[in-house]
């Protein structure tokens, strides 16, 4: 199979033997997604208001309290017994002809996809199931997702005209968020795609998080198993599902030790090591684990990718007008400093997709893209 960028290496080509790969740089792909009518970046904005002491309404004020104190978040998720996902009101265009051709999983094109044209997976039994995680799936569960991805793939490769996809990501997001089910987004990795005029672009830079090397340490090294600076990731054709699984599940316990212990620290103000003053100012207030299912260059791999730690963003320098720059601000609700308020959070950390609400240049090619993959796929 072919790799994604002639001249670049990201994240998934790492622990592939490649002898040209030591003289490419290392690039980070970005997406703008447009017309997603996110209220996020309204949100930022109006806290960005409240810490620059700006003239606020009295509505302004009651909805800053409200996010500040984390109201309207629980407000969100106490409309449903568990989620929207195994509720009625879950909206999507289901792949009829493609899901029925499986047991467990149902696909379809989500409402606001994370990459251009991407797809969304889920299990049909999730109203009883309520299986959150993917450790928690049993291993027919998994071994059917790889073998949708490997179909999807074959079924679109050489099919879609001057797109060549070289390889399927299947993004599953762990530890916090608001929709409790498990679901993964389907991305395609698309040959060159920084020159389709799809919103995506190559930023030559490398994310870290300065606790993935703790984390790493505490993994014991076998045969398979890869270490890098964004995480871990697991070769599928050397481990097992069943060994996996369970090398994600310590590997997410032990994430979980350092959310406590640093929430630990924020109760008692107590610092011992250098690294609480850290976690003390910037552990992100919705801590991830970002777990990638990856069919690419004819290997299979499970890869954990954490985001525990952000960056603060300054106030003062923030665009108000950059609908972009507005939706990449986290608010730390639970920050020991007003400065720490705001983090900045390009997420996922391998794959970082941008939501605006505005439409771009580029979504009228990304929906043609979508009809021409759902057609291939739905054709019986």
């Amino acid at each position: 199979m072919e790799r994604q960028f002639k001249d670049y290496k990201t994240f998934f080509d790492l622990g592939i033997k490649d002898e040209e790969d030591s003289d490419r740089i290392f690039a980070t792909l970005f997406c703008i997604m447009g017309g997603t009518h996110k209220k996020r970046s309204d949100n930022n904005k109006l806290i960005l208001k409240y810490l620059r002491g700006e003239n606020l309404t009295d509505e302004e004020k009651r909805k800053c309290a409200d996010i500040l104190s984390g109201k309207i978040y629980k407000d969100i998720k106490a409309e449903y017994e568990h989620c929207q996902l195994c509720s009625d009101n879950f909206v999507r265009d289901v792949l009829e002809n493609l899901s029925r051709k499986y047991k467990h999983w149902e696909i379809c094109c989500p409402t606001h996809p994370y990459t251009p044209a991407g797809l969304m997976i889920y299990l049909k039994n999730r109203k009883d199931s309520k299986i959150e995680n993917i450790q928690d799936l049993n291993e027919e569960q998994f071994t059917e997702i790889q073998l949708i991805i490997t179909e999807i793939y074959e079924k679109l490769n050489n099919r879609l005209g001057n797109i060549n996809i070289v390889g399927i990501n299947v993004l599953f997001n762990q530890i916090s968020k608001s929709q409790l089910c498990i679901h993964g987004h389907m991305e395609f990795m698309i040959k060159d795609v920084q020159n389709q005029k799809l919103g995506c672009t190559l930023k030559e830079k490398r994310p870290k998080d300065i606790m993935v090397y703790k984390l790493n340490e505490q993994i014991d090294n076998r045969d398979g198993l890869l270490k890098t600076q964004e995480g871990i990731r697991i070769d599928l054709s050397r481990i097992s599902i069943i060994e996996a699984l369970q090398i994600v599940s310590d590997y997410e316990k032990n994430i979980g030790k350092v959310i406590a212990y640093g929430k630990k620290i924020r109760e008692s103000g107590i610092l011992k090591e250098p690294v609480d003053e850290i976690l003390l100012r910037y552990l992100s207030p919705a801590p991830q684990n970002y777990i990638y299912l990856t069919y690419y260059r004819d290997k299979m791999f499970l890869s954990c990718v954490p985001e525990l730690i952000l960056e603060r963003a300054d106030i003062h320098k923030i665009d108000e007008k950059d609908e972009c720059e507005l939706y990449s601000l986290k608010i730390n609700q639970d920050a020991v400093y007003t400065e720490d308020m705001l983090l900045n959070q390009e997420s996922p950390i391998v794959r970082p997709s941008i939501k605006t609400k505005k439409t771009t240049k580029d979504d009228q090619n990304v929906e043609r893209l979508r009809n021409k993959i759902v057609d291939v796929l739905e054709r019986k």
